[in-house]
């Protein structure tokens, strides 16, 4: 191991340098913890990290060593505390003026460090900025022995941004990228005079590697690359250590991948992966040189078939070598779970028990913070669980006990990922963790349907599983709106709209070369570049709430709640769809047609739904409950929570007969809710029926556009300084009914919001923008050409005080589901940005038909003075006279020949545009 400490001459030494020394010759000392440590010290000791030290360039400095230090340990949540705390010198380094020399040098060697940390976390979007702004930084601090190294992230950040956001990539025009960047710092290098020997250092690679020895000492093999103890010698250090991470990265661009397609080019892949090794012993560079030689271990297990028979036994041999003579703990770790699995044994089980032992320990010591090493925990998990069959089994450890370390690896993902990467971690690793825990919660219900313990237990463990990314990733009341005097005045009066015939949707699905396309694209980038950089917030889950949604509707006689939820999941489909029924204190388990229902979500969905679709939902998905509900209809309350996948289906317009056409929200009192915890233990279930303040505030949206009439504003009886209307006003509504808060874009909707926003109501367009991932996003369009995005309403809007929201929008309701397959768009965003009840659309609905619909609601709540007033009931009421009525909607906006014919079965359907969620 290449720890060569240092001596106390060599402390005494270093302890009469100034700080700006000791950061210069940093980057040569943090490859061996011995080594790191004492220039933390030495840096402390000179108060280099704080404002005392009245050198910015200092600070920044001294905080790109501490980063780089957890970096090493890889304590994620320490590292991002780093980067929070020296972000703001940092910044206002930056600002001096014609930085360079060692100021620009270390802003250089922070931005690469901070998008280290964002690449650890996952947020490679992040990282590629932080990259990108070290690289221009470096240009004026003697980029040749830096700027190396911080290209290569930069291509590597790019790469994997890619590939994460499931981008179709060139990996030919990738590896040449990577080729043509180490060519050139080659050519460099050999104009510098650097002469790599590569062989002398090989042989004494080899030697260690086949010995099982310890390496040379630092100085011998650092003599071998002519660098001595002085100034320049460490500058051509740092700029070759720079060099072995190029040849690191490009090997691993190198290396064929069939999943792809990539045919690659193994040779020079393992000759790369040679080379990066060999250049890190040189340096004495153990970090570098176990990062090596992992990747090299794996590319000969990767590939045994195609290396040869020896592949396998020379990478259990690098493992071994790295597990015994190498001083990084982590490297260690990751040694001993490949060697178990290579060579299961007794002894290689003990290792594994006891890296778990001590991380255990570690993760209950810190309260599972977000510096636990997940990953390093769930893959020794794997590794034991994989090598029990080849132990006897009286040493083997209990299924329960892997099963509990699945359970806490999981949970504790929710603490050391950022959010801009924790829902593809929930879909690739907390979820099928806890989907295997929710089949054995199944199995236990279906063996005695009467056991409310087992059934309380299912339904814990569906909403521990379903509900768990809504609630984690969303629910933060930290989160502030925008303040009036924060504002630019208003300007000029409100106009008044044109009266249409039209619908409130763009029915076309906006392409790449859209502005609804770029502003979504913006949108999430700032979400993920601004008001992500922090680790998820942990909601606890509540194991009693099941307990609790009992008693309410024991205490709410004829209240039903339905939780339907998938299990048993294979290659990604479920084998059955099942729902839990609460209803009068207790629990019934209800199971599906499967394969009826998986066929239905596969095939293509019509944009409005017909009869025909409308009876296949009942059929499915309401009919096998509606047994145990028909009972309590019409008058008693039904709340469906649907299962992911299932949010964009109208279930509230379900019909049991094609032909006589009765929508299900018209027969009893229907609303929805995201999860049975966020009705339950979040009081959601409160927001049906609320008191109506005489101050609160009546907030309109209505951007100007072709479509869209805002005649739900209409008529409705509201004080003057409690009505507020930003964008253009139907023409029935006086100049003196109203306060006008200016134009309909997003300083218009802040205005409104910074108001106590008791009832928000949106009349305009909801946009269909389809992304690069194939999936599809919904935004509001605003006025000015801008656009309302998830994204914005997630970070930086805030509904204070709000009981009612109403998206008048067509598809307001719709919303890509998300990789851990939790409901998205408007529905979560508007729920975590405060809004109370909410009532959105799931298709195009026609303008005078929504303005019908909202203007009763709102009229009704107008009406209610001082009084309470129910939501669901009073959406009920409407739409249930709305489908019995022999007359069509469109008669009160334009003379129709016979309007007295009835309804259509399809005509009964669209008159139902909304559905409320609490």
């Amino acid at each position: 191991m290449f720890e060569d400490p240092f001596t106390i001459h060599d402390l005494i030494r270093l302890a009469k340098l100034a700080p700006r020394e000791l950061i210069a010759r940093f980057d040569q000392d943090f490859d061996s913890v011995l080594r790191r440590y004492p220039f933390i010290g030495l840096l402390e000791a000179n108060a280099a990290f704080s404002a005392g030290a009245r050198d910015l360039a200092v600070i920044v400095g001294a905080y790109w060593c501490r980063i780089v230090q957890w970096d090493r340990e890889h304590e994620l949540f320490r590292s991002l505390e780093a980067v929070t705390d020296s972000q703001g010198h940092a910044n206002a380094l930056r600002e001096v003026t014609s930085v360079g020399g060692f100021e620009a040098y270390v802003l250089a060697r922070w931005h690469d460090a901070s998008g280290r940390i964002q690449f650890r976390c996952g947020d490679m979007v992040s990282a590629r900025l932080a990259f990108e702004l070290a690289c221009d930084t470096a240009q004026a601090a003697e980029p040749w022995r830096c700027l190396p190294d911080m290209r290569s992230n930069w291509l590597r950040a790019n790469f994997d941004e890619r590939e994460q956001a499931g981008e179709h990539r060139n990996l030919v025009n990738e590896a040449r990228k990577f080729t043509a960047l180490l060519a050139a710092v080659e050519t460099e290098a050999k104009e510098r005079g650097l002469a790599l020997r590569y062989e002398q250092l090989g042989e004494h690679l080899d030697d260690t590697m086949a010995q099982d020895q310890l390496p040379a000492p630092r100085q011998v093999l650092r003599a071998t690359l002519g660098l001595q103890d002085d100034d320049e010698s460490r500058r051509r250090g740092e700029f070759l250590r720079g060099l072995a991470n190029i040849y690191h990265k490009t090997s691993i661009v190198w290396e064929p991948n069939s999943a792809r397609n990539w045919k690659g080019d193994l040779d020079r892949a393992l000759k790369l992966a040679r080379a990066s090794a060999t250049l890190a012993y040189g340096l004495g560079d153990e970090y570098c040189l176990a990062q090596a030689l992992r990747h090299r271990a794996a590319l000969y297990l990767r590939h045994a078939d195609t290396i040869g028979d020896d592949a396998e036994a020379r990478a259990q041999r690098w493992f071994e070598v790295l597990h015994n003579c190498w001083s990084w703990r982590r490297g260690r770790w990751i040694a001993a779970q490949s060697l178990a699995r290579l060579s299961p044994s007794l002894a290689t089980a003990e290792r594994l028990r006891d890296i778990l032992a001590e991380l255990e320990t570690r993760r209950r010591e810190r309260g599972e913070e977000s510096g636990f090493d997940v990953d390093l925990y769930r893959y020794t998990v794997a590794a034991l669980r994989s090598i029990q069959p080849a132990l006897p089994e009286a040493d083997r450890t209990s299924t329960q006990e892997l099963h509990v370390s699945e359970l806490a690896a999981a949970a504790s993902i929710r603490r050391v990922v950022k959010v801009a990467t924790y829902r593809a971690r929930v879909a690739q690793v907390i979820n099928p963790v806890y989907l295997a825990e929710l089949d054995r919660a199944r199995d236990r219900a279906c063996l005695d349907i009467s056991d409310v313990e087992a059934l309380e237990e299912l339904l814990a463990r569906v909403e521990e599983v379903m509900a768990r990314d809504l609630l984690d990733t969303l629910v933060d009341v930290s989160r502030s709106g925008a303040q009036p005097d924060q504002l630019p005045p208003i300007e000029g009066q409100a106009q008044n709209a044109k009266r249409t015939d039209e619908t409130r949707s763009s029915l076309v699905r906006s392409g790449p070369d859209s502005a609804a396309y770029i502003a979504v694209n913006q949108a999430r980038q700032d979400f993920e570049t601004v008001a992500l950089q922090r680790p998820v917030t942990f909601i606890a889950h509540d194991a009693e709430f099941s307990s609790a949604l009992r008693c309410l509707t024991a205490i709410q006689p004829g209240l039903s709640v339905v939780r339907y939820f998938p299990t048993g999941w294979v290659d990604g489909h479920p084998r059955h769809i099942n729902a839990l029924l609460a209803q009068r204190g207790r629990l019934v388990l209800v199971e599906f047609d499967t394969d009826a229902i998986r066929a239905l979500l596969n095939a293509p969905s019509p944009p409005c739904p017909s009869p025909t679709y409308a009876a296949a939902l009942w059929r499915l998905f309401i009919a096998p409950i509606w047994v145990h509900v028909e009972a309590q209809a019409p008058r008693h309350p039904l709340v469906l929570i649907p299962a992911p996948g299932m949010f964009s289906l109208p279930l509230h317009v379900a019909t049991p007969d094609a032909e006589q056409v009765a929508p299900l929200c018209t027969r009893i009192e229907l609303s929805f809710s995201v999860s049975a915890t966020a009705l339950v233990t979040h009081w959601r279930y409160l927001l049906r029926t609320q008191p109506r303040d005489p101050r609160g505030d009546l907030c309109a949206l209505a951007p100007e556009q072709v479509g869209v009439y805002p005649g739900e504003l209409e008529n409705v009886e509201w004080p003057r300084e409690s009505f507020h209307l930003a964008g253009f006003k139907p023409v029935r509504l006086q100049a003196d009914h109203f306060q006008y808060c200016g134009d309909g874009d997003q300083i218009g909707l802040h205005r409104l919001l910074a108001t106590q926003a008791e009832l928000f109501v949106f009349a305009g367009h909801g946009v269909s923008v389809s992304t690069n991932a194939g999936g599809v996003e919904i935004v509001l369009k605003l006025a000015n050409d801008e656009f309302l995005t998830q994204y914005d309403l997630a970070t930086s809007l805030r509904m204070r005080r709000n009981k009612w929201a109403v998206l008048g929008a067509c598809v307001s309701g719709l919303g890509g589901d998300t990789a851990s397959g939790e409901v998205s768009g408007f529905i979560r965003s508007f729920i975590a940005a405060g809004a109370g009840a909410l009532a959105v659309s799931l298709w195009p609905v026609a303008d005078a038909l929504m303005a019908e619909v909202v203007g009763q609601l709102l009229r009704g709540i107008a009406a209610c003075s001082d009084k309470p007033f129910d939501i669901v009931r009073s959406l009920y009421e409407i739409q249930n006279a709305m489908v019995e009525s022999s007359r069509s909607w469109q008669s009160h906006s334009r003379e129709v020949a016979d309007d007295d014919d009835p309804l259509t079965g399809a005509e009964r359907l669209l008159k139902c545009p909304l559905l409320v969620y609490l």
